[in-house]
């Protein structure tokens, strides 16, 4: 479990690198601009880095002393056993709340370069997948980790802990989901609205004209009927960048870390009926 962390961060940081790379095609950047773009993504100041792993080691450190958390009671300060709980949960804690500050923080830079460069083509949206692809990675780092933390389900005080680790986990993964994707929505989002406006201006201009029935100029009425039928496509864009296949693998994560979870739980008092 602590293991786990340092090697997500590195898994994500490498993934993250080749999302902005298949998305070279899809960004109005210069050469100069992407590679800027590019290096900035996986450079973090040291405070924020420093601060997350202090908060995380601060509640690392509070854990040991919660008592209902040992069988047998706590165990007297000094002794090696609450020594090892003790560096091991700081150490343990420090680094993933260092990972999840790396995670949220590459996933608001992706968010923003999607919202200041990227190129929209309302008819094809293809292009600016890596988007969803990054909020997919996210999601499947987050439910292993969750995966791992369903072992705290066979410990005789999991019940609290174990849950509130288990929403965090899963909250943290809905948001990542769509974090990365957020400014690159907004973007589509504008360019929707903005090709809406221009299409219903070109409607009331024809309405006008076919109502003036044989004026010089007067709209088709066939024409009329492909800019009715062209809005109607319009409106029916979505503007986010799923597809079905980002959709259903999202259900596909977030049951395998559920099921884990459920089936802990049932081993936990299957263990517990046993031996009662």
């Amino acid at each position: 479990m602590t293991g786990y962390a340092p090697a997500a961060c590195a898994i994500s940081l490498r993934g993250a690198l080749r999302d902005l790379d298949d998305l070279r095609g899809a960004l109005e950047l210069s050469p100069v601009e992407f590679e800027s773009e590019r290096q900035a993504l996986t450079r973090f100041s040291p405070g924020p880095l420093l601060v997350a792993a202090v908060l995380g080691a601060a509640v690392g450190l509070a854990l040991p002393f919660y008592s209902p958390g040992w069988v047998g009671g706590r165990p007297a300060f000094g002794d090696p056993v609450f020594t090892w709980a003790l560096l091991r949960n700081v150490l343990m804690l420090g680094l993933y709340a260092w990972t999840i500050y790396i995670e949220v923080e590459v996933a608001r830079r992706i968010s923003r370069i999607g919202e200041r460069s990227a190129r929209v083509d309302l008819l094809d949206l293809a292009p600016l997948h890596p988007f969803a692809r990054r909020g997919l990675r996210s999601v499947l780092l987050w439910v292993v980790l969750s995966v791992l933390l369903s072992l705290l389900f066979l410990a005789p005080w999991s019940s609290d802990p174990a849950l509130a680790f288990l929403a965090l986990v899963f909250v943290l993964a809905a948001a990542l989901l769509l974090l990365p994707a957020w400014g690159v929505h907004r973007r589509i989002l504008a360019a929707k609205q903005a090709e809406l406006a221009r299409i219903r201006e070109v409607m009331r201009n024809g309405r006008q004209s076919l109502l003036e029935s044989g004026a010089p100029g007067s709209t088709p009425p066939g024409r009329m009927a492909d800019v009715v039928a062209y809005e109607a496509r319009v409106a029916s864009i979505a503007t986010w960048p799923f597809d079905l296949s980002t959709l259903v693998r999202f259900a596909l994560y977030v049951a395998l870390g559920l099921g884990s979870w459920l089936g802990a739980a049932m081993v936990e008092r299957l263990v517990s009926a046993v031996l009662g």
